[in-house]
Formats: C-alpha cells, sequence, structure tokens
C-alpha cells in the first residue's frame, strides 16, 4: 500500500518519467514520486555547490550514472540516504519554478521519512 504519492508527470507523457520510490524492509512503497525530466534538471541541472563536489542526486544526474537502464524492473537503488538528503540541502536556497519547488520539497520529505524509517530509495527512469 502506498502511504503518499506526488505526481509531477501528468501532461509530460512524451518525455522521460522519473520515479523515485521509498520502499522499507517489507518492500513496502511508503512515498512513490514521478516527475517530468525538466523539473528534475531544473534542481540538479547547473548545481553551484560551492567546491563541494558532487554527491547523492546531484552525482547520479550529473554524471549520467541514473540512465534509462534504470527501469522499475531494476531500479537503481539508493542505500545511502543520508547522503542524498544531505545532498538536497545544498539546494534549499535555489529559485525554482512552483512545480520544481514542490518536487524538491517531496524529494526532502521522502529522504527524511526513509531516513526516519530504514527505507532505500527506488530510482528508476520510464
Amino acid at each position: 500500500m502506498i502511504m503518499k504519492e506526488l505526481d509531477l508527470y501528468e501532461g509530460f507523457e512524451e518525455y522521460d518519467e522519473y520515479d523515485f520510490i521509498a520502499v522499507n524492509e517489507n518492500n513496502n512503497v511508503l512515498y512513490f514520486i514521478k516527475a517530468w525530466e525538466g523539473f528534475v534538471d531544473e534542481i540538479f541541472g547547473e548545481p553551484d555547490l560551492s567546491g563541494k563536489g558532487w554527491t547523492g542526486f546531484t552525482k547520479l544526474y550529473q554524471e549520467g550514472i541514473l540512465d534509462d537502464s534504470y527501469t522499475r524492473n531494476n531500479p537503481y537503488i539508493v542505500e545511502n540516504v543520508t547522503e542524498f538528503y544531505d545532498d538536497l540541502l545544498n539546494y534549499k536556497d535555489v529559485s525554482l519554478d512552483n512545480e520544481a519547488k514542490e518536487l524538491y520539497a517531496g524529494l526532502l520529505e521522502l529522504t527524511k521519512l526513509c531516513i526516519d524509517n530504514h527505507c532505500k530509495i527506488y530510482l528508476a527512469i520510464e
């Protein structure tokens, strides 16, 4: 049973869909976010990390690690969720459009939920 879902993909069906899925140790989905690649790019596309280096979502996105070989049937599994949460905090003062801002807030919530509940995050591109 999904506890929470955030859909920022409707209307962009011809483009890549990024899925961020919080899964607990019993393989229950606690949070499911699907987002258009444009909103993901708005957050992670031009990072200004002031020499901190790329980690977490930024590293996956900028280095092309997360590509369309990772699907819902073969997701990229994030086990070090704290690294991903800390990476997100680098973007807290970035000016974003409404949908990207909503995605950012959802990703913060999803990663915090995973930290608090010892979940993994599954990432996929469909």
